[in-house]
């Protein structure tokens, strides 16, 4: 990511831009509006949305103890459910690295409080950074935010002896 400074004015033009982004998704569920552009649309949303987390979590040594700024959260909630691995060439290795790229930039964010291992959304993006590891490029990028999800909530997946059989 292109460093840029992070004023406040700056965070809020990042976030409009990346709303107006989140905005032009289709919706996944209606194979008809997923085509070429709209998989160029989430590779981009991705690509803003690290931006944006990289800069608003640069401005605070502890950015992580506020909730990320919409649509943040809702980008990683919903990653999981992306169908990423369906999307033609060459967009499926594009979107894997994209969304790790995302999942690591949301590393300060990504703690029990937004995604504890005990539901079903924590659950979801632990397997989710499985299947980045596993099938994003071969950069390291997914391992990286793999390294992420699983060090981040590794106390509550210690604690938790119900993931002993996950």
């Amino acid at each position: 990511t292109i460093w840029c400074d992070a004023s406040e004015a700056r965070q809020a033009a990042l976030l409009s831009a990346l709303r107006a982004a989140c905005g032009r998704l289709p919706n996944v569920q209606d194979p008809a509006a997923v085509n070429d552009w709209a998989w160029a649309d989430f590779e981009f949303a991705f690509c803003l949305a690290s931006a944006t987390a990289e800069a608003i979590a640069g401005t605070s040594a502890d950015a992580g103890a506020q909730p990320p700024p919409e649509p943040l959260p809702q980008l990683l909630a919903a990653l999981p459910a992306l169908p990423l691995l369906g999307a033609p060439r060459p967009w499926t290795s594009l979107l894997m690295g994209g969304a790790a790229d995302l999942v690591t930039a949301l590393d300060p964010w990504i703690n029990a409080n937004l995604c504890s291992p005990t539901t079903s959304a924590g659950r979801q993006l632990i397997a989710f950074g499985f299947r980045l590891a596993a099938g994003a490029p071969a950069d390291g990028r997914g391992v990286e935010a793999l390294a992420v999800v699983i060090s981040n909530l590794a106390p509550q997946l210690a604690d938790d002896d119900s993931m002993l059989e996950e």
